[in-house]
C-alpha cells in the first residue's frame, strides 16, 4: 500500500511539474522521501496499532478412531467423508472371542448364583455354615462385575461414531488388525473455528467484541464480517514441561497470539473447509479515520486471490 500510494503521489508530482504548477527544486526532490516518512509514521505505524492484520486459519475438533479391543476388523460400514450420526457404526471387529468370553461367565455366574441361593437356605435351617454363603455371594459378584466387563468389551466390537461428524483418512478393510492399524480421524460435524495470528506488538489493543472483517483464499473477491471472540492467553513458547533436566537457555522470539473470531454468518464456517487460510484485519475503537486504509488493502488483497496463490 505504502509503494501505491508513493507512485500515485510520484504521478501527481511529476504532472504539477510539467504543467509548471509548482517549480522543480530540492524540496520537490526530497517530497517523496519526506511523503513516505509521513505515511510510515503518521499512518501505517498507528494502522498496525488500531487496525491490526494477520493471517487467518480455519481449525475443527478432531477425534483420533482408537478401538477399545483388538481384534480382525470384520465389517467396514462407512465411506471417507460420509456424513455420519453419533452412535453409526463405522465398523465391526470380530465378536466371537467376547462373545465367548460373555457365554462362559454368564454360565458360571448361573451356577454362582444358585449356590448362594441353596446357601441361604441352608444357614437359614442351621443346615449351612455363614462362611460358605458369604463366599458363595462375594463369587457371584466377582462375577458379574467379570461380566459386566465382557459385555463392555462385546459392545465396543462395534465402533460407532463419536459424534455427528464423518471419518477421513480411513485406511481400515476387512481383515485388518485393530488397533494395530490406525482406524482414521474422526472430523466433528461442528461450527470450527476461525484462528487469527497476530504480532504481540500489534495485539495492545484487541479486545473481545471488536469489528472484524475476513478475507479467504478459497472465496476470492468477498469480504466477511465478525467480531473478536477472545485471545488466546497462553501459548505454546511460555509452557515448561514436567522434566529430569533443569531449565536450559534457548533462543526466544516473540510468536505471534491467536485470537478466536466469530463469523457473523455461522453458516460459512460450516461451509469453510479445514484449513483454509485468510487474511483477516481487527478494528478497534481509536482512530477510526484510518480503517479505511486497512478496508482497502484488504478488499484489494480479496480480489488479487483470483489469481495470487500464495
Amino acid at each position: 500500500m505504502i509503494v501505491v500510494l508513493t507512485l500515485v503521489y510520484l504521478a501527481v508530482l511529476v504532472l504539477l511539474i510539467k504543467l509548471k504548477v509548482i517549480p522543480l527544486n530540492l524540496w520537490t526532490k526530497l517530497s517523496p522521501l519526506l511523503f513516505i516518512l509521513l505515511l510510515v509514521f503518521v499512518l501505517f505505524v498507528p494502522l498496525s496499532f488500531y487496525a491490526p492484520s494477520g493471517p487467518g486459519l480455519v481449525w475443527r475438533s478432531t477425534i483420533a478412531i482408537v478401538p477399545n479391543v483388538v481384534g480382525e476388523v470384520t465389517e467396514v460400514n462407512v465411506k471417507t467423508h460420509q456424513p455420519l450420526q453419533a452412535g453409526d457404526v463405522m465398523f465391526q471387529i470380530d465378536p466371537r472371542p467376547y462373545q465367548a468370553a460373555v457365554d462362559g461367565l454368564q454360565a458360571q455366574l448361573a451356577l454362582a448364583t444358585q449356590r448362594v441361593e441353596q446357601s441361604e437356605k441352608l444357614a437359614s435351617r442351621d443346615a449351612g455354615s455363614l462362611y460358605e454363603l458369604e463366599a458363595f455371594t462375594a463369587q457371584s459378584d466377582g462375577l458379574q462385575a467379570q461380566l459386566d466387563n465382557a459385555l463392555f468389551n462385546l459392545e465396543q466390537t462395534a465402533v460407532r461414531a463419536p459424534s455427528n461428524g464423518y471419518l477421513t483418512n480411513l485406511v481400515l478393510r476387512p481383515g485388518s488388525r485393530a488397533p494395530g492399524t490406525p482406524a482414521g480421524v474422526f472430523v466433528e460435524d461442528d461450527a470450527g473455528a476461525v484462528i487469527v495470528l497476530l504480532h504481540q506488538i500489534h495485539s495492545r489493543y484487541v479486545e473481545p467484541g471488536q469489528a472484524v472483517e475476513l478475507v479467504f483464499k478459497v472465496f476470492p473477491g468477498e469480504v466477511f464480517k465478525g467480531e473478536v471472540e477472545y485471545i488466546f492467553g497462553d501459548i505454546a513458547l511460555g509452557q515448561q514441561l514436567p522434566s529430569a533436566q533443569l531449565i536450559a537457555p534457548r533462543q526466544l522470539f516473540p510468536m505471534r497470539f491467536p485470537v478466536r473470531i466469530k463469523l457473523e454468518d455461522e453458516s460459512l464456517t460450516k461451509r469453510l473447509p479445514t484449513g483454509a487460510i485468510g487474511t483477516a484485519a481487527v478494528y478497534s475503537e481509536k482512530f477510526e479515520a484510518i480503517h479505511v486504509i486497512r478496508k482497502v488493502m484488504l478488499r484489494m488483497e480479496s480480489i488479487l486471490n483470483f489469481v495470487n496463490p500464495i
